[in-house]
């Protein structure tokens, strides 16, 4: 049987706490082929068990049972003649009012199949999709993120990559835009569920982890524009020695702090080290951020763990 049942998946070993304890759940981001089948020649399947492999060789993949989200078999899909019955209609509605869950919740791994395989021809690519978008975009809300756990953001056909920092629902919007949709009425379907996640998955996270993510000056401040949304973020770490930050992006997080946002924080892990620079952290031996810090009672430590 393929159906993982609550009780049985309850069983199941859970992830390190150092990235939120996680269930082992992998939720499958995608591209459909068509309408009528998502991969009928099976090549993504391909891929995602490979990725499978390449994770669990590393010690970041559950060891044992784990259940998959993937959306053409976990949802009621429409019969031979396009239809689906009242019940599955119900269940398929309620279920896509709900689908920011899998991918944002803090304790599911999301595993995104970005690239189009090449049998597939003149297919509009995941990145130009609207739902692909939404999905690649919440996943980083509340992800706490560790090289030395299981992978909870792996992009399967580049492992290398790094997710993108959360926008803002006017930048989501503007971005959203210029997505491809099958369905006219999704865009403000979309629109409406990156709202609600940012206001929960987000804005109701009490610890914010982004460790070694290989950001720039320029997606901290594209990180800073979200935070304020974080007004229950009670610990937030930037810790790591893949993070390309400079004196700026602690300007911004000074400010930032200044301003007032995030009223609950006491605790920021800034102990990160930008390749090439002439201070080794550039962030914790700032001096506005340590008077910033200083002036809120916030304790500014190496990692925030």
């Amino acid at each position: 049987d393929a159906y993982m049942s609550v009780e049985r998946l309850a069983l199941l070993p859970r992830g390190d706490a150092k990235i939120g304890s996680p269930l082992p759940i992998i939720v499958v981001s995608h591209a459909w082929r068509s309408a009528e089948h998502p991969d009928p020649e099976g090549d993504n399947l391909l891929a995602l068990v490979d990725a499978f492999g390449v994770q669990r060789a590393r010690s970041r993949f559950p060891e044992g049972g784990f259940a998959v989200f993937y959306d053409w078999c976990s949802l009621p899909q429409r019969d031979a003649n396009g239809t689906r019955t009242a019940a599955e209609r119900e269940a398929f509605v309620h279920a896509l009012s709900k689908m920011q869950v899998w991918y944002a919740h803090a304790q599911t791994l999301v595993y995104m199949l970005t690239k189009t395989p090449p049998a597939w021809g003149d297919v509009v690519p995941y990145a130009e999709r609207g739902w692909p978008t939404f999905e690649q975009h919440i996943t980083m809300f509340n992800k706490r993120q560790s090289m030395k756990c299981w992978a909870n953001v792996v992009d399967v056909n580049d492992p290398s990559a790094r997710p993108p920092p959360p926008l803002t629902a006017e930048a989501f919007d503007q971005l959203l835009a210029s997505k491809v949709f099958t369905n006219d009425a999704d865009p403000s379907v979309v629109s409406v569920l990156y709202k609600d996640t940012l206001a929960t998955a987000f804005g109701l996270a009490m610890n914010l982890r982004y460790v070694g993510m290989h950001w720039s000056d320029e997606e901290f401040a594209q990180l800073a524009r979200v935070l304020p949304h974080g007004r229950q973020c009670i610990r937030l770490n930037f810790k790591g020695a893949h993070n390309q930050y400079t004196a700026r992006s602690a300007k911004v997080l000074a400010e930032l702090l200044r301003s007032g946002a995030m009223p609950k924080l006491e605790v920021l892990g800034a102990g990160c080290t930008a390749k090439d620079s002439a201070d080794p952290r550039p962030l914790m031996s700032d001096p506005d951020l340590q008077a910033a810090c200083e002036a809120r009672g916030i304790s500014l430590q190496r990692d925030a763990d």
